[in-house]
């Protein structure tokens, strides 16, 4: 039996990070369905941790075209949690920005701010965790402006 760790969206919207035992990949994905949860991310616990950095570069447009999504859903009125699920569900699953959104939703469901859950792991200019902030501390987060982060270049 090998040893799994996964992480997994929770039937009341939790995220769920975890350990299983199983004989490979299927049976462990299989293993988090059968608890009730729908499997984001699972893999073996032997396999070796990524060596922290200063993270990649994130596509700027995409990232604003994100945000922006983001910004409409919380305007509408859908609660946080639900809006940065929604937008993840549109990203393409290739590329940086899926998983990115994924951390970062894991985070804001563990009680962090938006603004300071999309910092960790990634290279963003301060003045786009700063449009967020103001948004949060205003009590206006669907309305930031990201105007200011769309530009001609496609990386951060």
């Amino acid at each position: 039996m090998l040893r799994f760790r996964y992480r997994a969206l929770a039937a009341d919207g939790r995220v769920v990070e975890a350990e299983t035992m199983a004989e490979n990949h299927a049976t462990a994905v299989a293993h988090v369905q059968d608890s009730g949860c729908f499997p984001i991310e699972v893999e073996r616990a032997d396999a070796p941790a990524a060596l922290p950095s200063a993270g990649p570069t994130l596509p700027l447009r995409g990232l604003a075209q994100m945000v922006g999504e983001l910004a409409v859903l919380l305007e509408a009125g859908v609660p946080l949690d639900d809006a940065l699920r929604f937008v993840d569900a549109l990203l393409p699953s290739g590329g940086l920005l899926r998983p990115w959104l994924r951390r970062v939703a894991g985070r804001v469901h563990g009680g962090a701010g938006l603004a300071d859950a999309m910092v960790e792991g990634v290279r963003l200019p301060s003045y786009v965790p700063g449009i967020v902030r103001a948004g949060e501390v205003g009590g206006a987060l669907g309305s930031v402006d990201i105007q200011g982060m769309k530009g001609d270049s496609p990386s951060l």
